[in-house]
């Protein structure tokens, strides 16, 4: 018990003290709620862990220490991956069940004597203390990696949750606190830059990256609002007869200043900056404007598909979106189809199947994007609502000169066969693959050999060329 004490003198005529007057009050509620504010000024409410203001404080002491002692220390800095689609698509309570998890299995990882901090709604650091070798933060990360890899179970869901770790160490890649911190945070988007689910030190030429990263996320905020992007079209030819089946809708941006600009160089980073759904929703409409044009032009109604992302499967409506731009253009249900990539549907097979099923009632075509490379099982294949398997260009590439190459490529062609699947190969560039792939079965090609992708205006002036001859 803590008690505050007061004592007071009754004294006579003559000031001499008779008696003696004590008060006790007892303070300890009020202890406690000191202790808890002070508590909660330094750490998360969510995760119990530090907070931002308290790691600001450990860092500096540890700098302080690391100067003292003759020794080195180092931030890593963690950016759980793709966290916001468990919180948009399960709900928040789920994402702090999940934060909570995370955090425990965190702790068990890191020593007593660093420092283990929730900064952000998915965003970890750790400051580790007396690093003497760079390995020793490679081990920890390691650790940390596998952790929260481990599969969770949430709400009768089980969920793959994964991380990107960047690391900066003391004193090589700065002398205080702040940038260290951003080294670290440069050094983590470099990790998922690299795919992910890993960890990378900064390097000085992280910052010249960052900056570029920066106005690319600017460039794409403009280009989206000053409508840059055009849609390609790519054709796909039935390998039997020859003839044109469908085509598939590749984005392109031409920036004003610095020209064409590759997908994979700007996909990453509308992913990242949160703005692959605006992108995806203007693609899906300029496609579906694009087959009612061609209709009006006597074209006929052509087949078109487009990719999806993750983002869209999982926190888009876009079941509503397609059915939207569809009856506004008029274009029949089966005219679309939407692409997507092996690796999202084993990723996330909760969100996204359903909403592909949905798809498929409604008359839309389904197809798996790089199909061979997201390591399904093959008992998990047929019970997914596609209708079309995607050979991966890389198995098609490497059929002539590896034999496991038209191995894998034989054995997915027998097995769409089996499961009744239009089978689409990818990247066909040689007569020699095409000739592998129509003995092995394949039902259409896609690549080169046969087409690139072009605007609309040069696929209506082949047309139009067709019908004078």
């Amino acid at each position: 018990i803590l008690e505050r004490r007061s004592l007071d003198a009754l004294r006579n005529e003559n000031g001499e003290a008779m008696h003696y007057v004590s008060i006790f009050n007892d303070i300890s509620d009020h202890h406690a709620k000191d202790e808890q504010l002070r508590h909660l000024a330094f750490h998360d409410p969510l995760t119990g862990l530090c907070n931002r203001a308290l790691l600001q404080d450990r860092l500096e002491q540890s700098i302080r220490l690391a100067q003292r002692q003759q020794t080195g220390m180092a931030v890593l800095y963690l950016d759980l991956d793709q966290f916001k689609s468990v919180n948009d698509s399960m709900g928040h309570h789920v994402g702090d069940q999940l934060l909570c998890q995370i955090a425990q299995r965190l702790r068990q990882q890191v020593r007593a004597v660093d420092t283990l901090a929730r900064i952000g709604g998915d965003e970890f650091v750790v400051l580790m203390n007396a690093v003497d070798q760079p390995e020793h933060c490679h081990v920890l990360a390691d650790k940390l990696l596998a952790a929260i890899d481990e599969p969770l179970e949430l709400e009768g869901n089980r969920l793959h949750i994964r991380t990107s770790i960047g690391m900066a160490l003391y004193p090589q890649h700065g002398s205080d606190g702040k940038t260290l911190m951003k080294c670290a945070d440069m050094a983590m988007y470099s990790a998922k830059a690299a795919g992910r689910n890993t960890a990378r030190f900064f390097h000085p030429a992280m910052s010249e990256q960052a900056e570029q990263r920066m106005q690319m996320e600017i460039a794409l905020r403009e280009a989206i609002e000053q409508d840059q992007f055009q849609l390609h079209y790519q054709a796909k030819f039935d390998a039997r007869s020859g003839h044109v089946v469908g085509y598939e809708a590749l984005l392109r941006w031409r920036h004003p200043q610095w020209g064409p600009v590759p997908p994979d160089r700007f996909i990453p980073v509308a992913e990242d900056a949160g703005l692959i759904g605006a992108i995806g929703a203007m693609v899906i409409a300029k496609a579906c404007a694009q087959l009612a044009d061609w209709e009006r032009q006597g074209f006929g109604w052509q087949t078109v598909a487009i990719n999806v992302s993750v983002r869209q499967l999982e926190h888009d409506d876009l079941i509503g979106l397609i059915s939207m731009e569809l009856q506004r253009h008029g274009v029949p249900y089966p005219c679309l189809q939407v692409e997507v990539t092996e690796s999202v549907l084993v990723a996330q097979p909760e969100q996204t199947l359903p909403v592909l099923r949905r798809l498929r009632e409604l008359g839309v075509k389904v197809a798996i994007d790089d199909f061979g490379t997201g390591h399904s099982s093959l008992a998990y294949l047929y019970r997914l609502p596609v209708d079309v398997l995607k050979i991966d260009r890389t198995f098609v590439q490497h059929m002539g000169q590896d034999d496991s190459a038209l191995a894998v490529v034989r054995t997915i062609l027998s097995l769409s066969q089996t499961l009744h699947l239009q089978t689409v190969a990818e990247g066909v560039e040689t007569e020699q693959q095409a000739d592998l792939l129509r003995q092995a079965g394949c039902d259409v090609f896609q690549g080169y050999l046969f087409a690139r992708p072009e605007p609309a205006a040069n696929i209506e002036a082949g047309w139009v060329a067709q019908s004078v001859h």
